[in-house]
């Protein structure tokens, strides 16, 4: 449970609640905290870093082009974390005189061109 709770992004609060609703016993926030200290959390660290590991090697001899964007977990100056998200980007620009002159068709052009380029990729 503390590692289903984790990865789905819930946390010990939520789901005691939800246990003592449905009227079952479950751990305390001590050990549900130890558990995910001690073994979910360095089982998914490790994990993360063969994945990274496996894809900086599948694009070892590949040209990039990285687009990042990080988002705190509150506005303002007093955010505790922030997530920061990098992907391989394939840009797609498309003139509005390839959309017919009708600039509501551009954004489904260039997104039909950048998945048919990462689809052949």
């Amino acid at each position: 449970m503390a590692a289903a709770t984790l990865i789905t992004g819930n946390n010990f609060e939520k789901i005691s609640l939800f246990a003592r609703c449905m009227n079952l016993s479950f751990i305390s926030s001590t050990t549900f905290h130890r558990i995910q200290t001690f073994y979910v959390i360095p089982s998914i660290k490790e994990l993360w870093g063969e994945m990274k590991g496996k894809i900086w090697n599948l694009f070892e001899k590949e040209v990039l082009v990285l687009c990042g964007d990080g988002r705190m977990d509150s506005p303002g100056f007093s955010a505790k974390y922030c997530l920061y998200v990098m992907m391989d980007h394939f840009l797609e620009v498309v003139d509005k005189r390839e959309a017919g002159r009708t600039s509501s068709l551009m954004e489904k052009m260039a997104a039909r061109g950048s998945l048919r380029e990462w689809w052949e990729y």
